[in-house]
């Protein structure tokens, strides 16, 4: 269904407005009436290629049924059954391209790209295929574009760099702004017939609406974040977040996004804490599940650390059993060629979260973490994936040589001025560390300070001794 959303007093929108309050018998259509000189044609579409050329109908069926067992339970972008429907219409009859046809070419191409080294050899034209159609300035914002363009922030999210899955996602809301997905359809004043709003109703698609905006918002929000960047914010969100059973993955995921500080830029909304304890009841429903958890915790531990931020030692070992749960998710997947972005990203950011975390707990994990980031780069065998572990073991050995460097000024210390003499022999040496450390006398001193100028201090201002 063609939706076009835009204010009662947008320049589009004012001129039917007025012919409305005139009482007018045709008032003028919704539309972009001296918008500008007109002194330019509008650019042409462009020609398409036909997708029934790039992948078969037996090949696009193997890849679907990957997209539906491994994207679908987590991502919502249309309705399965009725993406299936229109699939059999476009097998069975010839015409233009469409922006359903981007829709298609994005499932075999996320089928093809989760099925591995069994993928289509012409997945790269099937993505160019969809951002084609996309790009085309003749095709009129639809609910279909919002839906092609989740698919695609998805395969660039998995496949190429940030900066390129940020604009992606902040371009799918934009669209679902434009389309008014963003809004419940009561809360919209209707320009076409109600015979369309009837249909959606009748069709049960207001709650595919909400999954549909919310996926859309979700990925947006995601990627902004861990990529330190501003997501797309609309003023005026009134749709219903969707009804997903609590055991849903999906209803998970939504919550872990929920977490994301609305103001990144604001250090008093970084609550690392509460967080964390919020983070640990998720339900670990999907491994691709651990994982967002663990990828948001350590975004926000890396924010917290930013801001100098002092960590206790309970949310450390919150951070560390949520980060252990994610990488045993991560090898998993990578064990079933799910090879979803952060199964090779939530480990390799994990190392350098225990190395910065510089504790006993933190470090007794390292082994561990680097261990499975290593199976998955074997099993992954690219070089994206040995770059990782390179630089992972290029910080964990400068972490080593820091510390070596540490103990080196220790040992001096305890060996003293005569360099050759041997350190005092202190084994068997019970040393009672709180009385050496918080002397009985330091309690007394601050409440003697509390006291005011009044109470002889004597000489511990001075630094001298009791007498």
């Amino acid at each position: 269904m063609r939706r076009r959303f835009m204010g009662l007093h947008s320049v589009t929108a004012f001129p039917r407005s007025l012919g409305l309050d005139f009482q007018s018998a045709n008032p003028p259509r919704v539309h972009s009436f001296a918008y500008n000189c007109g002194i330019r044609l509008e650019e042409v579409g462009s020609a398409h290629a036909d997708l029934r050329d790039l992948v078969s109908r037996e090949d696009f069926k193997r890849y679907a049924d990957v997209y539906f067992e491994t994207v679908h339970p987590l991502f919502v972008a249309f309705d399965q059954q009725l993406f299936m429907k229109n699939v059999e219409q476009f097998w069975n009859q010839s015409g233009p391209a469409s922006i359903f046809e981007a829709i298609m070419a994005g499932v075999a191409a996320l089928g093809s790209f989760f099925s591995a080294r069994l993928g289509s050899p012409r997945e790269a034209e099937l993505v160019l295929h969809a951002k084609g159609i996309l790009e085309d300035p003749t095709f009129q914002p639809t609910i279909d574009h919002v839906s092609a363009w989740i698919l695609r922030t998805l395969y660039l999210r998995a496949t190429t760099r940030p900066h390129l899955a940020w604009l992606a996602s902040c371009t799918t809301i934009h669209l679902a702004e434009a389309t008014g997905l963003h809004m419940e359809i009561d809360h919209i004043a209707l320009t076409e017939p109600e015979t369309a709003h009837s249909t959606l109703k009748s069709e049960g698609l207001c709650e595919l609406v909400r999954r549909i905006f919310w996926t859309a918002w979700r990925n947006n929000m995601m990627v902004s974040y861990e990529y330190g960047r501003s997501g797309i914010t609309l003023s005026n969100i009134t749709c219903k977040v969707p009804a997903y059973p609590l055991d849903d993955p999906r209803f998970q995921l939504h919550t872990i996004v929920e977490l994301v500080p609305r103001d990144p830029t604001d250090g008093h909304d970084l609550n690392l804490h509460g967080t964390l304890e919020k983070a640990k009841h998720i339900l670990d429903t999907h491994p691709f599940v651990s994982m967002s958890k663990a990828d948001l915790c350590m975004s926000l531990y890396r924010h917290h650390r930013l801001l100098k931020h002092s960590i206790e030692k309970s949310d450390v070992l919150k951070l560390i059993d949520i980060g252990n749960i994610a990488i045993t998710a991560a090898l998993k997947l990578a064990e079933e060629n799910k090879f979803w972005w952060n199964v090779l990203c939530t480990v390799f950011q994990y190392v350098c979260v225990l190395l910065a975390l510089d504790t006993a707990e933190s470090l007794s994990n390292v082994a561990n973490a680097m261990g499975i980031l290593e199976k998955i780069a074997r099993l992954l065998g690219t070089h994206m994936a040995q770059e990782a572990v390179n630089t992972a073991k290029v910080l964990l050995r400068d972490s080593m040589r820091k510390k070596r460097l540490e103990l080196g000024m220790l040992e001096v210390a305890d060996v003293g001025e005569g360099r050759g003499d041997a350190p005092a022999d202190l084994d068997g040496l019970d040393i009672n560390w709180d009385m050496l450390l918080d002397p009985w006398y330091m309690s007394n001193f601050q409440g003697m300070a509390g006291m005011g100028e009044g109470y002889p201090m004597g000489d511990f201002a001075g630094g001298g001794t009791m007498g």
